[in-house]
């Protein structure tokens, strides 16, 4: 890949992983300032994530069947402006909620079709290192978004906080109207093998159903988080700032495990790190100071950073490249109907169960996600097919096939 599309295509998650990362500690505490329960706020946030869950799976759509992915990078950002405003100046909560699903579906196609862009673009033997410098972003994000929402929000309020993050999505803007893109036709044994990739394989869903579990429990941590910080007296600015630390902990896990995976495989990295995401839920359990929260946090966050771009890289291992938009697209799917899941159940049952049986719950879950990835095979890479190019390798955005 060309160093310039990758920082393009990486300018572009981190302006998403900013304000995602930013906003979603804070998110809870908007819904209760609004008079929202514990199990309102977590519906209110599983109808946003199923918003996200939708947004993935229409870039997949949109990918295979017009390849216009840059196009469509540069209409997120002009969507999503005038919506993250208008969050910042609601009144009551299905306000919000309307809001919120909009700004989270177009940035689920924004992330997606980011996602689709870098597995078309890298090669063979530097995918693992490509998705985890593109992870960067979520600890970059992580670190940028949770240092300053916070103090934004106790000096200026919510108007200012999303009049500002509103603002951020014009250099996204910019770096995808330099983006290239790609037109990606069949290959010639594509005819041969189309009931198998149609399937997408017997091993991609252990990794998507593994990676389905680590994201509930992850959103499940984030929940529990929020309201256990908030019932203590923590601040806003307190609050995000377990993310911006648990962002500059990841930052050079999530580069070194990127390169190291494409030496020694991608398998045993994800299943120890789904065992930190169980880890880092199990400790919310008996986190009372801040730097407790910091490292509960930190340790389900950085899992949930490496799962993500090491899962990607696999994908784009064990899927063929003229389904890739699709299997990259369901893949990332399992992040946000994770989010729809934990947050709708965690609501209920802290309200039901407490936090602690929530918790302990939660990382049995974590523990179920690492068993499924035993039986997986990983492929083998050097072998994988590479894609059949129609016309220029690096064309300009076609219209419909």
């Amino acid at each position: 890949m060309r160093k310039k599309q990758l920082w393009l295509l990486f300018s572009c998650r981190l302006v998403s992983m900013i304000f995602s990362s930013g906003v979603m500690p804070l998110l809870p505490l908007y819904a209760a300032h609004l008079g929202a329960g514990p199990s309102v706020t977590g519906y209110y946030l599983a109808f946003c994530f199923f918003g996200v869950a939708l947004g993935s799976l229409t870039a997949g759509w949109l990918s295979d069947k017009f390849q216009r992915r840059k196009l469509f990078l540069i209409l997120v950002p002009v969507v999503m402006i005038p919506p993250v405003w208008l969050m910042g100046q609601v009144t009551q909560l299905w306000q919000l909620v309307v809001l919120n699903a909009i700004v989270w579906f177009v940035g689920g196609v924004g992330l997606a079709l980011t996602n689709i862009l870098a597995g078309l673009f890298a090669g063979k033997q530097e995918r693992g290192k490509v998705f985890g410098i593109l992870g960067l972003t979520s600890g970059l994000g992580a670190l940028l978004g949770g240092s300053t929402t916070g103090p934004l929000l106790d000096r200026w309020g919510y108007a200012t906080l999303f009049a500002v993050l509103a603002l951020i999505f014009i250099p996204r803007l910019v770096a995808a109207l330099f983006l290239e893109d790609k037109r990606v036709a069949p290959s010639a044994s594509h005819s041969m093998t189309t009931g198998h990739r149609a399937a997408l394989g017997r091993d991609y869903y252990f990794l998507f159903f593994a990676s389905l579990l680590s994201s509930l429990v992850n959103f499940m941590a984030i929940f529990v988080r929020s309201l256990a910080m908030y019932e203590q007296g923590y601040s806003a600015t307190a609050i995000s700032s377990t993310v911006a630390v648990a962002g500059l902990l990841s930052l050079p896990i999530a580069l070194l495990i990127g390169s190291l995976s494409d030496r020694l495989g991608r398998k045993v990295l994800l299943i120890l790190f789904n065992l930190g995401t169980a880890a880092g839920i199990w400790l919310l359990i008996v986190s009372t100071t801040l730097w407790h929260f910091w490292l509960a946090v930190s340790l389900s966050f950085v899992a949930s950073t490496v799962i993500t771009s090491l899962g990607s890289a696999l994908v784009t291992d064990l899927v063929a490249p003229e389904r890739l938009g699709r299997g990259m697209a369901r893949f990332n799917v399992t992040q946000w109907v994770g989010g729809v899941l934990g947050f709708g159940l965690t609501g209920y049952a802290v309200q039901t169960l407490g936090m602690g049986v929530t918790t302990s719950l939660g990382a049995g879950l974590a523990l179920m996600g690492a068993l499924l990835l035993l039986p997986l095979r990983e492929p083998d890479r050097d072998n994988r097919p590479a894609p059949s190019l129609s016309g220029d390798e690096f064309a300009r955005p076609h219209g419909p096939r």
